[in-house]
């Protein structure tokens, strides 16, 4: 894999996945590259997944590729 460096202070920048719970319902996962140097943070995507009655929804933000844009869903 490619090394990625921030376009603020030229640092090497590390690639890191969180995801939270809200309830039993919905869970979130966000994807971004954040700089060790000065915390520059460039967020690369953002997943939701949705749970109601016995159906799955899932929506995907890529934010990285496509700024502003909203996504898709999967149901």
């Amino acid at each position: 894999m490619a090394e990625v460096y921030c376009p603020r202070c030229k640092g090497r920048v590390d690639f890191i996945v969180e995801s939270e719970r809200s309830g039993d319902s919905i869970k979130r996962i966000k994807y971004y590259y954040k700089c060790k140097v000065c915390g520059f943070r460039q967020n690369v995507s953002d997943i939701e997944i949705m749970r109601d009655n016995g159906s799955i929804k899932i929506t995907i933000k890529n934010l990285k590729t496509e700024e502003g844009s909203k996504g898709s869903s999967v149901s």
